[in-house]
């Protein structure tokens, strides 16, 4: 990952005579709205966790390939507000069944100013995740002026706080109670360093002057990779949750300048006397 993100910023300082080809770089910053979703959408799960706000910047380069097609390379700085939702097993060995471990749920746990319960005096605020994503979208444009843009592409991503992301017993001083018999829940949560999914696209653009534009865009991550990576229920995907998150924002966008055809000058040959 690091040496794809060096790659990345490597295209951001080569000379300009190699960046004639890219058509623009965009510096977009908004708003983005995280939950958390299941395969299987049961009903027990809904309701656990709500939709956070939170913000994120992204800076990228668009390549042209043809006159209605560009490539969008993209590298993005979110920050998730934490989840409501825990699963910590519980239960001690007379409460066991041979190969099956109870599963305990924290739901709507206050963990940040946005949870509906949440009491300064006696909660404190949960880290946020801190993503960097790499993104790839091919986007179809059409329009003159006004242009509109869509595509689907993919996104590679990695949690920069994994250390922080780490929650057992003295995090929930609200149900520290839960811990003792009779219930003896147990452990610790912690999540996935890694993430990839699909990413939809949308943006609209308007030129303000030779060489920039503004615009608005809307995105969405749907992950495919487990977030939680500590207790999972392999038959049970319920307990198996992935990010989504949707974003919107404004995009600034400068346009390179056109590189010119050379005109090649036709040689003149005369015969000789």
């Amino acid at each position: 990952m690091k040496i794809t993100v060096f790659i990345f910023f490597c295209f951001l300082i080569l000379p300009s005579e190699l960046f004639a080809q890219f058509s623009s770089i965009t510096i977009s910053t908004g708003l983005q709205y995280s939950d958390v979703y299941t395969l299987d959408f049961s009903d027990d799960f809904k309701g656990y966790n709500t939709t956070k706000r939170g913000f994120y910047l992204t800076i990228g380069v668009d390549y042209q390939v043809l006159r209605c097609l560009k490539i969008e390379t993209n590298l993005t700085y979110q920050e998730r507000k934490a989840l409501e939702v825990f699963h910590f097993p519980f239960g001690d060995e007379s409460q066991q069944v041979a190969g099956v471990t109870g599963m305990w749920i924290f739901a709507k746990y206050p963990t940040s100013p946005q949870s509906e319960i949440f009491d300064p005096e006696i909660d404190h605020p949960f880290p946020n995740f801190r993503y960097l994503n790499l993104e790839f979208i091919p986007m179809f444009e059409i329009g003159q002026k006004l242009k509109l843009r869509a595509g689907f592409g993919l996104f590679g991503g990695i949690l920069l706080n994994p250390a922080q992301m780490t929650f057992g017993r003295e995090d929930f001083p609200r149900d520290d109670a839960f811990f003792e018999p009779p219930f003896n829940v147990y452990g610790e949560v912690s999540y996935h360093e890694y993430d990839f999914g699909y990413l939809p696209k949308i943006a609209i653009s308007y030129p303000i002057n030779g060489k920039m534009n503004i615009g608005a865009s809307a995105k969405a991550y749907l992950s495919r990779v487990r977030l939680n990576d500590t207790f999972v229920a392999p038959r049970n995907l319920q307990w198996n949750i992935r990010w989504e998150s949707f974003l919107v924002g404004l995009d600034f966008q400068y346009r390179f300048p056109e590189k010119k055809k050379e005109k090649r000058q036709k040689t003149l040959i005369y015969p000789l006397n």
